[in-house]
């Protein structure tokens, strides 16, 4: 029988999934540029909470006719 573990382990962060990033953003509208612009710069920072929010406010933009803005990793 093994002995349990009685202290504490780091957490185990895992990956979310990529099309949480799509945004939608409409490529002529400033304040759609400026958070996509702010998801890639949270995604090149390792922030994926930062970069969801980001995305999240993007998406929740007043709706455009869009034209989505790709988001490369």
């Amino acid at each position: 029988m093994t002995k349990p573990i009685t202290y504490p382990r780091p957490p185990v962060e895992l990956p979310l999934d990529s099309w949480l990033y799509e945004t939608g953003a409409r490529q002529d509208c400033g304040v759609c540029r400026a958070l996509v612009e702010e998801v890639r710069g949270a995604l090149d920072r390792g922030d994926q909470g930062a970069a969801f929010a980001a995305s999240q406010e993007v998406r929740n933009h007043p709706v455009h006719d869009r034209h989505p803005v790709d988001v490369p990793r």
